[in-house]
């Protein structure tokens, strides 16, 4: 059978429309209110708000697939209410579930929540669609969080060497899963400015559905993860504060040793190590930071994972944890991919050598 000439252009037209509704989705605004008080999961009992002060707070819901099928209505209806005060930011999301027995929600470490029913949001509190902050929460109130880096450099993605200090709770009920975050302003870094304009993302992640859902959509067709947030309005004259963190460090150990060709016979010798340092980090005018660090403690450094370095034309590199070294890391990223090199590598910086101090300056662009 022959198709009519017109077809095509009636195919791109519906293809235009539909991409023209998805970009438009993700410019949606979100008028934050400011709440008077610090909501918790009792004002949410019965996975409704039963209080003035949860009602205050703006609801957003619809969530859209991104996996498995791409642009289609979430499977499970999630609602998250969203406030904030002079000094945190708080979501409550209820999380429905037509089958709450198959909620995965374990007892485990910060951050190791993969495989357990989630949700969670995104920030782009500078809104330059370049860099993020994530949280995310379980059932059971686990905390995983996370600097995101735009782009597919090879530190590009997620970046969990991030450790902000905020507050989560989960409950599970009879129709789902209720899940509070309570993120702190000082744990977050905007400009200085009398109302700010961010971008924000909400998902949640249904491991036995491999279903990942967001607010606004979130699709695959579209490269990029921050050009589909939403626009965050309505934060007024709000600040950080002093950010001011110390972190010194000392390490001494002594470990006798047994001596078998000592003069006289064997005997035990006493050798005494000692170490010291410091880490800070100073935040000023809500964005520039100063980190200090005085001999790098590299007791932060996890133990590195075997490697297989046969055929290697390339040096080794581990993944860097101390807190000097990782602000900002994304600043020397490349658009190399993990088979090349990137521009520095620093997990030696410190290492046999003598007191090594540094200093930097950062602030966005």
């Amino acid at each position: 059978m022959r198709l009519p000439k017109f077809l095509p252009c009636v195919v791109s037209t519906v293809a235009v429309s539909l991409l023209s509704s998805t970009l438009f989705g993700a410019d949606e605004g979100l008028a934050i209110p400011l709440i008077d008080g610090e909501p918790t999961l009792a004002d949410f009992a019965g996975m409704t708000p039963n209080s003035a002060l949860a009602r205050s707070m703006i609801r957003v819901e619809n969530f859209i697939q991104r996996q498995p099928d791409d642009g289609d209505a979430a499977t499970q209806r999630t609602e998250v209410y969203v406030g904030y005060d002079q000094e945190r930011l708080y979501a409550i999301y209820l999380a429905f579930d037509t089958s709450p027995d198959l909620i995965r929600a374990n007892l485990s470490s910060r951050e190791n929540i993969e495989g357990d029913d989630s949700v969670g949001l995104t920030i782009n509190t500078f809104n330059d669609q370049r860099t993020a902050f994530a949280f995310r929460t379980t059932a059971m109130g686990i905390q995983w969080d996370a600097r995101w880096t735009e782009g597919s450099s090879f530190r590009g993605g997620f970046d969990t060497t991030l450790e902000a200090v905020w507050d989560s709770e989960g409950e599970l009920t009879g129709q789902g899963y209720m899940a509070r975050m309570a993120i702190p302003l000082r744990s977050l870094r905007f400009p200085d400015s009398e109302e700010q304009l961010w971008r924000i993302q909400f998902t949640r992640d249904i491991p036995r559905l491999s279903e990942m859902s967001y607010w606004p959509a979130y699709s695959i067709d579209i490269e990029g993860r921050l050009n589909q947030t939403a626009m965050l309005r309505g934060i007024h004259d709000v600040s950080p504060g002093n950010n001011s963190q110390i972190i010194p460090f000392l390490f001494a150990r002594d470990v006798d040793a047994l001596d078998r060709g000592a003069v006289g016979g064997p005997r035990f010798d006493t050798t005494t190590e000692r170490d010291v340092g410091l880490d800070a980090k100073f935040v000023f005018n809500d964005a520039m930071v100063l980190d200090l660090t005085l001999n790098p403690d590299f007791s932060q450094v996890e133990s590195d994972e075997p490697q297989v370095t046969v055929n290697e034309r390339f040096e080794v590199q581990f993944p860097e944890r101390r807190l000097f070294f990782i602000e900002n890391a994304d600043f020397f990223s490349t658009t190399s991919t993990r088979c090349l090199p990137v521009v520095l590598s620093i997990r030696k910086v410190g290492y046999g050598l003598p007191v090594v101090p540094g200093t930097m300056v950062s602030a966005p662009s």
